[in-house]
């Protein structure tokens, strides 16, 4: 998996930009370039364009202690809770 954060990083570093004609280079505003350098903002689709990256999202299953399916779980519980 690859971090766009320190991509970015290297990125700056390697163009000699400043965060603020780094911003202008790939087209967002500085401050919002700061909040996703700082972690608190994801990229965006124009950062992503610029790194030549995209986001891909994944989906995991989530065991329980039983073993049992988490869905099942939820299922039983539901109609014991509902008087039939």
């Amino acid at each position: 998996m690859v971090d766009p954060i320190k991509e970015l990083r290297k990125r700056q570093l390697q163009e000699g930009f400043n965060q603020a004609e780094l911003a202008e280079e790939i087209g967002v505003s500085s401050p919002f370039l700061c909040l996703v350098l700082a972690g608190k903002k994801s990229p965006g689709p124009k950062i992503l364009e610029y790194l030549g990256m995209s986001e891909v999202k994944r989906y995991e299953r989530i065991s329980t202690d039983s073993g049992g399916s988490i869905g099942k779980d939820r299922k039983r519980s539901a109609r014991a809770g509902s008087g039939g």
